[in-house]
């Protein structure tokens, strides 16, 4: 298994496989990856950069340009892999506007397949087959609301969508992991 790291520092295009012990150096992006997101589309690495809406896909050769989302100047969006396609959720511009599409890339096209009932920023998903969950971050002295997330999804949209927790925390992308066992506890 390998694993592909991003480096996501203001001028960033570095990537390195990372193989359990040992890291190597691979291509990189034509354009900076700065609050970007990975996923998995087409069984290739899918980027999409966080401060403009370019996507990159990582072919044999290298990162290619691929279909770029119709947005411009957003800021910590949130991407991750769905049968087929790629979910994209935005989260603000640089003028501070929110956007709570929920966009998903299929078939080589991009598409509004629901929204978010509150904007997400610095945020973490995980997804279970027919939901996904966002948990979202913060910045110092942010104060609009934040919250965890729960969405159904059908295949093709969004189909329900519920506020499952609030709170007032700074983070920045929070760590996630998905346990298989219902012992486990949390303190």
């Amino acid at each position: 298994m390998l694993v592909l790291l991003c480096f996501g520092g203001p001028y960033e295009k570095t990537y390195q496989f990372f193989d359990g012990d040992n890291s190597k150096e691979t291509f990189t992006t034509t354009n900076i990856h700065h609050h970007a997101c990975l996923a998995i589309y087409k069984n290739y690495p899918f980027v999409v950069e966080g401060l403009g809406g370019a996507t990159e896909i990582m072919k044999e050769n290298g990162w290619e340009a691929s279909i770029a989302l119709s947005i411009n100047n957003l800021r910590s969006n949130v991407c991750f892999s769905v049968d087929d396609g790629v979910i994209a959720l935005m989260g603000f511009d640089n003028n501070g506007n929110v956007n709570s599409d929920v966009h998903l890339l299929k078939d080589d096209q991009w598409k509004i397949v629901g929204q978010t009932i509150t904007y997400q920023n610095a945020a973490s998903v995980f997804n279970a087959i027919d939901r996904f969950y966002i948990i979202s971050g913060a910045t110092v002295g942010s104060s609009k609301f934040l919250g965890v997330q729960k969405f159904n999804w059908n295949g093709d949209s969004v189909t329900d969508s519920e506020i499952i927790h609030t709170h007032q925390e700074t983070f920045f992308r929070p760590a996630l992991f998905v346990v298989q066992t219902s012992s486990f506890c949390v303190l």
